[in-house]
């Protein structure tokens, strides 16, 4: 038995509104996977750009969302954190507007990278999936991913094994 999905079954993985009650849950839940508190305040270098984190362990990474969705960052920056990480926390998920549409699209790769390779995602946001995006561009489509997220959180998705293969990209991950 994996004594994670114990511990990812026990609470909604998905917290609204992101405020303090949200970030404590978040903490909690980071010490239970990855048995204890993680290293704290370093950056993550992936495909040569560096990623802030708040947190990480083995298997187990913490990010803000807008260190990992604001800036440069593409799908493969996605794949290589899905090749190391089961699980990734990111808190602090704004509703977005139309001028975050780039933020928006990475936020769509990010949950669709993670969602193919099974990769179990804890949040807290402002607003509900579905109310995330609703204008801008592509925010016909997010729906989608509002459904992946929400699908995520099911015991279904959350017994699926993370999938490693051969995704991962040369150069990748080093931790600064």
């Amino acid at each position: 038995n994996d004594y994670r999905l114990r511990e990812l079954t026990r609470e909604p993985l998905f917290h609204v509104p992101a405020d303090a009650d949200a970030e404590a849950k978040m903490q909690d839940m980071f010490e239970r996977l990855a048995g204890a508190s993680g290293e704290l305040e370093h950056s993550l270098t992936v495909l040569g750009r560096d990623i802030p984190l708040k947190r990480h362990a083995p298997g187990v990474i913490w990010f803000d969302f807008r260190a990992i969705c604001d800036g440069p960052r593409a799908q493969t920056d996605y794949l290589e954190i899905a090749s190391e990480y089961h699980t990734v926390f990111v808190s602090g998920i704004p509703q977005l507007a139309v001028r975050d549409a780039s933020m928006a699209r990475r936020f769509t790769w990010l949950v669709d990278v993670f969602y193919d390779h099974r990769v179990k995602l804890v949040a807290s946001s402002a607003v509900a999936p579905e109310l995330i995006y609703t204008e801008g561009p592509q925010a016909s489509e997010f729906f989608r991913t509002a459904s992946r997220l929400t699908e995520m959180q099911s015991r279904t998705y959350l017994e699926l094994p993370h999938l490693v293969g051969d995704f991962r990209i040369a150069d990748g991950i080093t931790e600064t």
